[in-house]
């Protein structure tokens, strides 16, 4: 009887090794073939042809182009621009919606273009959703954490209905602030809810 030839199967290490790792991946169709994800295509799991693959003018080609498509260029802002972007996020945040300050940053950086910093001012609502978000909130959130601390404190609740008629439940927090010496109310989170029955609010705990 003729010997049976062996199907080799893509390995494991063979993933998770740094010559092969950013492209290879097992295809799913056929477990003795893997797949080359810049390349698209569908390779014979043996060594020998991952490495005569991987030196390919195909793959060369493709992989010079995902480079040059994912390369990000950061250019580094000066402090004051960042300060004055923050600021106009804050402004933001407590007293207009997010949506104008795509029209305020561009007032900003041409009208006060006598300021280098402002000029270089490049602020949209993603950006400005992301730094509220991400920068302003937690910031807040860490600050209001420190000064609630371990004293005793009240939420306030109310129901609301936004555009898209999700329920959501405003929280403010009620406590005596030691920093400020005053007692202090202030917004703590907005949640969305199923319904607005107390059944609801209690399993939000």
């Amino acid at each position: 009887m003729p010997k049976e030839n062996y199907k080799q199967k893509v390995r494991d290490v063979w993933l998770q090794s740094s010559e092969f790792k950013e492209w290879l991946r097992k295809d799913l169709t056929d477990l003795t073939r893997a797949y080359c994800s810049y390349c698209k295509c569908s390779i014979n799991a043996k060594l020998c042809d991952l490495r005569v693959h991987a030196i390919s003018k195909k793959h060369t080609g493709a992989l010079n182009a995902f480079a040059q498509k994912n390369k990000i260029e950061f250019k580094k802002m000066p402090t004051k621009t960042i300060e004055q972007e923050v600021a106009l996020c804050l402004f933001v945040a407590k007293h207009t919606a997010i949506s104008p300050v795509d029209h305020l940053s561009n007032i900003c950086s041409t009208k006060f273009d006598d300021s280098s910093s402002a000029s270089r001012i490049k602020l949209h609502r993603t950006k400005c959703t992301h730094i509220i978000k991400n920068v302003l909130a937690v910031h807040f959130y860490d600050d209001l954490h420190r000064d609630i601390g371990d004293k005793k404190f009240s939420l306030l609740l109310d129901e609301s209905t936004d555009i898209s008629f999700t329920k959501l439940l405003g929280v403010v927090v009620n406590y005596f602030s030691a920093e400020h010496g005053v007692v202090v109310s202030t917004f703590l989170s907005l949640i969305p809810v199923e319904s607005g029955d107390a059944l609801s609010k209690k399993n939000l705990t």
